[in-house]
This record gives C-alpha cells, structure tokens and sequence, in this order.
C-alpha cells in the first residue's frame, strides 16, 4: 500500500471506527487468539501437514512461505519473534506482504516440521508470552531449493527492464 492510500485508510478507520478501551482491544485480541487456536487445531486435523526429510524435494512452498523460512533461517533464533520475521520478510520483499499471510505462513511451516517455536525467556513488558522462532534441519534443507529458483527466476528475466520503484 502507498503512503498515500495509507494515510486515506487511516483516516477512514479513524472516522467509522469508534475508539476503544485498552479492556476492550485486549479482550477483542484474546477472543482472536481463541478463533486461531481452535482453527489450528481443525486444520492440523485436516492437514496434517508434516514433511519427511525423504519427501522434501516433492513440497512446493509459496513465495510468502519462502520469504518467512528465508527470515527464520536469517534470523538465527535471535530475536526472531513473529513481529522481527515480518520485518525481515518486508526487508527482503520488494512487495508489501500483509502480516496475516505472514502469521498463517508460520503456522503452517511449524506444522510442516520446517520451523520450531519456543517462548521467549524473557517476554517484553506487557505481553504474556512471545514465541520465538527457529528453522529446523527439515527447514534447512529446503534453502538450497529457495536459491535455485531465485536463480532460475533472475535467469530467466534477466532482459526484462523492470519499473522504475517510486523513491529511487
């Protein structure tokens, strides 16, 4: 989103939606979190989505899943909460990702077996639990593929002329 257009959605978010309690925003996140809890646990019982080491050649993932895994492996498990990958995966993006596909991407590479999570020992003022994340050795082994089709991909286009970017 432009600068500009995030600024009008400001505005129209400041104008219709009314201005609520630090009770309410919190509550309104802990009712979130339940409908995401539970919708893990309905997806897990769907999908269960794990990936063998001898099958990972096979698993295709999405560009917003390579750029989280991208990010976990960058960050070294320093620091690499959800709000720091999704940092370093607007870094390393030259398109705005939204935060949401970002969160799905880490559920679904934890559940995948590609990244590991654990809280963080000392969670910042005013949390209740932060987790950090890890990439695993499955999760390694899928950055060379991650390489190669960057390659393939730069390769491929290297005639094209791509669009002046606003700002350079």
């Amino acid at each position: 989103m432009k600068r500009k257009e995030r600024r009008e959605f400001d505005q129209i978010v400041e104008r219709y939606l009314p201005r609520t309690s630090d009770e309410e925003a919190e509550s309104a996140r802990d009712r979130l979190f339940q409908v995401l809890r539970y919708r893990h646990v309905l997806q897990e019982a769907i999908d269960n989505f794990k990936v063998p080491q001898a099958i990972t050649k096979l698993v295709s993932l999405s560009y917003v899943d390579q750029l989280v895994l991208t990010s976990t492996y960058l960050l070294h498990g320093e620091e690499s909460s959800s709000l720091a990958i999704a940092d370093k995966v607007h870094e390393l993006s030259a398109r705005e990702i939204d935060e949401g596909a970002i969160f799905v991407s880490l559920d679904r590479l934890e559940r995948g077996g590609l990244i590991s999570a654990r809280p963080f020992e000392e969670p910042p003022e005013g949390y209740k639990a932060v987790l950090v994340f890890q990439i695993t050795e499955d999760g390694k082994s899928l950055l060379p593929d991650i390489v190669t089709g960057a390659r393939r991909l730069v390769d491929a286009l290297k005639d094209f002329a791509s669009p002046k970017i606003e700002g350079e």
